[in-house]
């Protein structure tokens, strides 16, 4: 039926079209219009802007096409999220597990770099240092400051020694994990873990 054809027949049965007729309305998808929005302006009925040709229940049946399309599209998106953070959770309970794997290579590799810089930063301290004083005995004395390398001590070449021996330990404790992340990779294939 038309929107004028329902207003037709509320008139021959004396009855309000919206609030006794109105398939919209008996269905429960229109409130009659008699409400505001959060910001004071009345919600108008979906049938304010329909012709009076308008098939209403042709237009209440795209209605519910509609709404229904937008659930599902809802009930998809939130199953997407639900499915990306299954995964992200997986991912990082995996990560975890990885880096418990491997947590005393990686404890190692970061005493040792902390050690290398230890190292590093006395020798430059040292030779800092030295060239400071030589300047100062240069002065004092009146010659010609010396601006060549200064040579290393026995200390310091024992420091260098000792970082030579660090990065090489590194390395392989740097292979180590690797190889380790490979075991745990193939174990994780052949669903052992």
């Amino acid at each position: 039926m038309t929107l004028k054809q329902y207003e037709k027949l509320a008139e021959e049965q004396n009855k309000d079209f919206c609030e006794d007729l109105c398939p919209l309305r008996l269905e429960g998808e229109c409130d009659g219009g008699g409400k505001a929005g959060y910001n004071g302006f009345p919600i108008e009925p979906p049938c304010c802007g329909w012709d009076d040709d308008t098939d209403i229940d042709e237009q209440y049946g795209v209605m519910l096409r509609v709404a229904n399309q937008e659930e599902e599209r809802i009930s998809r998106e939130w199953k997407a999220e639900q499915e990306r953070k299954a995964k992200n959770e997986q991912a990082r309970k995996r990560r975890n597990e990885s880096k418990w794997h491997v947590w005393e290579e990686t404890r190692e590799i970061k005493t040792l770099q902390k050690r290398i810089r230890g190292n590093v930063n006395t020798i430059h301290f040292q030779q800092s240092f030295g060239s400071a004083m030589n300047f100062a005995n240069a002065c004092i004395a009146g010659r010609s400051i010396d601006d060549s390398e200064p040579a290393y001590t026995e200390y310091q070449l024992g420091l260098i020694k000792e970082n030579e021996l660090a990065m090489a330990r590194i390395e392989q404790l740097k292979q180590i994990k690797k190889q380790k992340f490979k075991e745990l990779a193939e174990k994780r294939r052949k669903g052992n873990l």
